[in-house]
């Protein structure tokens, strides 16, 4: 890992991983972030929930064509911007813009991929959200070269927005059926994850991860 790179990591339980996520976007907004997504609903998702909260951000995923690709990565890199969010795959097609924070906000899919994306950041800081019980995560990166420190978890700090996006989604079909796609897609990046050891589909607080997307009753998947 590049010495002017700093890692950090919080341990963040899943319940509160949007609600932390727009907290540090908003204590950050003169400052540019990318956000890594673990697919196109989470991207998708995310950038309607900004967009419903007057968070402007850019947004590339592999459902777009190249040029709606070029475009946001634009408006980004030319400060129209402050926020891109990022699906994991599209990280490997694009030369990654400027920016002063990398946050990996969904669970990366392997060590491997994860030490080659952080090794192309060298000048930026990296912040990693990880659920208390994945912890060993960190451990793992550690052997692999990556120092990391903690940044605190406190609850009293992010905002409290549950409500007002359960209520989004009562009136938005659209943003209801993202939620629940984006629901679907991260418990898919538990069962097929490379990093087995660490993030255990079966071990998924479901209730708790269904909450995080505003969903009240968590739709029985298969977890295997």
């Amino acid at each position: 890992m590049a010495e002017t790179l700093q890692h950090l990591h919080c341990l963040v339980p899943f319940k509160h991983r949007i609600m932390s996520l727009i907290g540090f976007v908003r204590t950050h907004m003169k400052e540019k972030i990318i956000v890594v997504c673990s697919g196109v609903k989470s991207c998708q998702f995310l950038s309607l929930l900004f967009n419903f909260l007057e968070v402007p951000c850019a947004y590339v995923h592999g459902e777009q064509s190249q040029n709606q690709r070029n475009s946001h990565i634009k408006q980004f890199s030319s400060n129209d911007k402050s926020l891109l969010l990022i699906s994991s795959l599209s990280l490997r097609t694009i030369d990654i813009p400027e920016h002063e924070w990398f946050l990996q906000y969904d669970i990366p899919q392997s060590l491997s991929f994860y030490n080659e994306i952080i090794k192309k950041i060298a000048s930026a800081k990296a912040l990693l959200f990880v659920d208390p019980s994945e912890k060993l995560l960190i451990d793992k990166l550690k052997d692999s070269g990556i120092e990391s420190k903690e940044i605190p978890f406190d609850e009293k700090k992010i905002p409290k927005l549950h409500l007002n996006i359960e209520k989004w989604l009562a009136k938005n079909y659209g943003f209801y059926t993202s939620s629940q796609f984006a629901y679907r897609e991260i418990i898919a990046s538990y069962v097929h994850n490379e990093i087995s050891d660490v993030f255990k589909a079966a071990s998924l607080p479901l209730l708790d991860v269904a909450i995080n997307y505003g969903i009240k009753a968590p739709p029985k998947l298969p977890l295997n």
